[in-house]
């Protein structure tokens, strides 16, 4: 006997009534979406470079950004030294954390000459290759820091970077984060601004010093913000 209920059989459809596959369809067009980002942002990067090539800080950003590279690895492998469970964090993308330890790096660390940089320039240009300074060389001018200018220039450099490449790392909360709007970063650059007349005075006594032993130092040398 029929009770009157109709019982349906249950169905599934596992694709689109034309025939194509949604699910490779929304892949294809994330692809597409993201090559066109991509291509974008490249072509933005390329003007950004061609703008500070035009301004002249170009190369001074190179620098600064090599330089923390350099510390970074190698601030990195010495605390990996004896723990081989610590894993080693790279350096970009670019926080204002890792940025707060170069700082902390380079506020301390000795100028280097004005006559070693540009043996540095030269050496560069005829073998295509960046050269390496490091603390407490006879490159460096003994007993003097950097200046307010390298600071606030590192800062500034770092800056450029992390904002040009912050579409990269757009899952990191942290890289999105502008490095001016953290109180350790502005700390270090107003702290190297009221150092900055204790840190002239220092090094008008190293030329003095130098001219009273013999021994010729530039004023130049000791000026040079980096």
């Amino acid at each position: 006997m029929s009770s009157g209920l109709i019982h349906a059989t249950p169905t599934t459809c596992s694709a689109d009534p034309s025939g194509i596959n949604t699910s490779s369809m929304q892949q294809s067009m994330q692809q597409s979406l993201a090559d066109l980002e991509a291509a974008s942002h490249a072509f933005r990067l390329a003007q950004a470079e061609n703008d500070q090539k035009k301004k002249g800080t170009g190369a001074t950003y190179d620098r600064h950004v090599r330089r923390y590279v350099e510390f970074w690895n190698k601030y990195q492998a010495e605390l990996s030294l004896g723990n081989s469970h610590r894993f080693s964090i790279p350096s970009f993308p670019i926080t204002a954390a890792k940025v707060a330890m170069f700082l902390q790096h380079e506020s301390t660390r000795e100028k280097v000459s004005f006559e070693a940089k540009l043996d540095i320039i030269s050496s560069s240009l005829m073998h295509n290759s960046s050269s390496q300074l490091m603390p407490g060389s006879q490159q460096t001018v003994a007993g003097s820091n950097v200046g307010k200018s390298s600071i606030s220039g590192a800062i500034s450099a770092l800056e450029k970077y992390r904002l040009n490449h912050a579409y990269q790392h757009k899952d990191d909360p942290e890289s999105q984060i502008t490095l001016r709007s953290d109180i350790r970063i502005r700390q270090f650059e107003e702290a190297s601004k009221s150092n900055e007349p204790k840190r002239i005075e220092q090094a008008q006594m190293l030329k003095a010093i130098g001219m009273s032993s013999g021994v010729q130092i530039s004023y130049s040398s000791l000026e040079v913000s980096s």
